[in-house]
């Protein structure tokens, strides 16, 4: 009952609606206008896609405070954006590069956003190297597709945080989501250079799937860590890097 008045307290009549759909066998899917977007956003029920979305939009588990408002977010492990969807509400003036390596959640993550000029897309699956990778979990859910070196057929191009900086011009970045099912092992693996360019990192650990991410991560981000604190699954780490004017 709790859930249902979450959904009811922020939606009303949509809430109910939305919440029945998580709870029973719905067929196809579904497009869901809320009343704070530009436009539809396409759900999957009988998947992942309705627990990302109440994870998101109902209790909000993105929402923090700033002392101003970010110009640069990376969503890495975007699945079909609806948390890039959530900043770029929030934030509309923010350029948001949101990152997907899994096919099926790539292309519904494009029709979702093709109405936020402010996010930009890539198939691709954040790493530390430029290298050829792979679903390696391709039957599991939605939202928990990894990924493994390989030099196979069903390759996944990679990218690193400095090709993303570099590719799309950005100085500095004021948010750096990542939820990419225990990559961030090897991400934050050799304390990377970046991350003095980073305002403030928000990012799910994946210990279960993959033992040391959490001490990768520590490891690394230590250095800039100013505050820290926890929303649902996600750390907040905010850093005491600042761009320069």
């Amino acid at each position: 009952m709790k859930t249902l008045k979450r959904y009811m307290k922020k939606y009303r009549g949509l809430g109910f609606k939305l919440y029945m759909i998580k709870k029973i066998k719905f067929p196809g899917i579904i497009k869901v206008c809320l009343p704070e977007s530009k436009d539809t956003m396409t759900l999957r029920p009988n998947t992942s896609d309705m627990d990302v979305f109440q994870q998101i939009f109902v209790n909000e588990e993105y929402e923090f405070s700033l002392d101003r408002d970010p110009k640069v977010i990376i969503d890495a492990g975007a699945n079909i954006g609806l948390a890039s969807i959530y900043y770029s509400i929030k934030y509309p003036e923010a350029k948001i590069i949101a990152i997907e390596p899994e096919l099926s959640n790539y292309e519904l993550l494009k029709n979702n956003i093709k109405n936020y000029p402010n996010i930009y897309s890539t198939q691709k699956a954040l790493w530390h190297t430029d290298t050829t990778l792979k679903i390696s979990n391709p039957n599991d859910g939605k939202f928990a597709f990894r990924v493994e070196e390989s030099a196979g057929s069903q390759k996944v191009l990679s990218i690193t945080i400095e090709k993303l900086m570099e590719q799309y011009e950005l100085p500095f970045i004021d948010i750096l989501k990542m939820d990419i099912e225990g990559a961030e092992k090897e991400v934050f693996s050799s304390k990377p250079d970046w991350l003095n360019k980073v305002g403030m990192v928000a990012i799910e650990l994946h210990d279960k799937i993959k033992p040391g991410c959490t001490k990768s991560f520590y490891t690394s981000i230590a250095p800039f860590a100013k505050q820290e604190y926890r929303k649902g699954e996600n750390l907040f780490i905010v850093t005491n890097n600042k761009q320069n004017s």
